[in-house]
């Protein structure tokens, strides 16, 4: 009995880490976990040498839209936009909800050409993104 108490706290204890760390509207990482993950790769870059690219994307006339669409409707636009920018980022790279209605994206190792490339996907998926929420159709560029 005393050890499944145990284990159940460490798991409780790693549930609450996640919790934490992650975006509860969108499910990605969020502003807590950015500071430690940059704090990390900060010092990364100083003892290895190592280089990494960083993206802040934000959606462009956010406020007029939210103050259009309603509190529920621009909950919907954020967690469609953030949909739409998890399904472009490579699966080994970090993306988090910075704040509000802004993103960022964090590319380890990154030379020029993944960079251009990045950020033409990057583009390219939100020009290309269109919402429906009750009925309004939203181009979140």
């Amino acid at each position: 009995m005393i050890t499944n108490k145990i284990g159940d706290n460490k798991m409780s204890e790693k549930q609450l880490s996640i919790l934490s760390k992650t975006d509860q509207l969108t499910g990605l990482l969020n502003h807590r976990h950015l500071v430690e993950a940059l704090d990390e790769k900060i010092k990364s870059i100083e003892t290895a040498k190592d280089y990494f690219s960083f993206f802040f994307i934000s959606i462009d006339q956010y406020s007029e839209l939210a103050e259009q669409l309603g509190v529920m409707g621009a909950d919907r636009l954020i967690s469609a936009v953030a949909e739409n920018l998890q399904n472009v980022t490579p699966k080994n790279q970090l993306l988090w909800r910075f704040s509000g209605h802004t993103f960022c994206l964090m590319l380890d190792h990154s030379k020029i050409k993944l960079v251009k490339k990045m950020s033409k996907v990057l583009i390219s998926a939100i020009e290309q993104q269109i919402v429906n929420i009750s009925g309004q159709v939203i181009n979140p560029t």
